[in-house]
């Protein structure tokens, strides 16, 4: 090969060179960029989660002070436990069992109380809950279940947020 082609050919995969080590670079840093955002998605979905479970202590308590039935059937959805168990579902799988089932502790409370209020409608709606044994094991279930779950949540808090 006559030495004239040498240097064109040369400097044609020098830039080839250049252009390929570009892409590879912004390959790269794209792929960077995309688990950092992976990662704060999950820390500010993780917050969320951690957020609702507080805040679920507020579905508890209107259910204890409820005033009749009717208000502990209709206004006591355990929203904020929703929104937390459909967190876990779509993000945490390692607390999706967790927060179902704390979840169901609520609705199991919820449901007991009304039982016990229905069972003895002339008593004031705290004390006929008070007096439930069947509110007493729920209520049981459900502070386990919180304690669990507030475990968890504090063991997996390392994995999912960072400074």
């Amino acid at each position: 090969m006559p030495s004239e082609y040498i240097n064109p050919i040369i400097a044609a995969g020098a830039a080839l060179a250049g252009v390929l080590l570009s892409l590879i670079g912004n390959w790269i840093l794209s792929c960077m960029q995309r688990g950092h955002e992976r990662k704060m998605l999950l820390r500010s979905k993780y917050e969320e989660l951690a957020f609702f479970v507080v805040d679920s202590i507020g579905d508890y308590q209107k259910l204890l002070a409820a005033e009749s039935n009717l208000e502990l059937l209709r206004d006591s959805q355990p929203i904020s436990a929703q929104k937390a168990s459909a967190l876990a579902q779509l993000y945490f799988p390692e607390l999706k069992k967790d927060t179902a089932a704390y979840l169901e502790a609520i609705v199991a409370f919820r449901n007991s109380c009304a039982r016990a209020a229905a069972a003895n409608p002339r008593a004031h709606q705290i004390e006929a809950i008070a007096s439930s044994p069947e509110v007493e094991n729920a209520q049981s279930v459900l502070g386990n279940s919180k304690s669990t779950l507030d475990a968890l949540i504090q063991a997996y808090a390392k994995t999912y947020t960072f400074s």
